[in-house]
């Protein structure tokens, strides 16, 4: 059974541990900033041994008139993938979304995923422009 909860800042080691190799980063630790937040709730999901196997984040967005929600860094270990705990987290933080009172939640992919993503009642609908620095 796969335990969903909040990350707190010492999990910190373990989450850019599945960072990086989920997404092949190289980043040496997750900022406090990001546990502070108001606006960042990160899941964590644990196996039964409390070993942290996926996160994913979301990201709460103040509009003019409402709010929108955004998941970000979604990832689950190599080892643990098709064992329902991707849809776990992403269920988890449609129902936050929900419970914050957003009107929409929003997230972005890559093409090999948008089934995965389907199965949970996203649309793809909108073509995203990005500008990196």
């Amino acid at each position: 059974m796969t335990k969903i909860r909040f990350a707190q800042s010492e999990d910190s080691g373990k989450i850019t541990t599945l960072l990086n190799e989920g997404f092949g980063w190289d980043i040496k630790n997750v900022s406090a900033d990001f546990f502070n937040s108001n606006n960042i709730f990160c899941l964590v999901a644990e196996d039964m041994t409390g070993n942290i196997i996926g996160t994913a984040t979301l990201h709460i967005i103040q509009k003019i008139e409402r709010r929108a929600a955004q998941i970000e860094d979604v990832v689950v270990s190599k080892k643990h993938r098709g064992k329902k705990t991707g849809q776990e987290l992403i269920k988890s933080l449609v129902a936050l979304s929900k419970e914050k009172k957003c009107y929409k939640v929003t997230l972005n992919t890559h093409k090999e995923t948008i089934p995965f993503y389907t199965r949970l009642g996203f649309n793809n609908e909108q073509c995203q422009m990005v500008l990196k620095h």
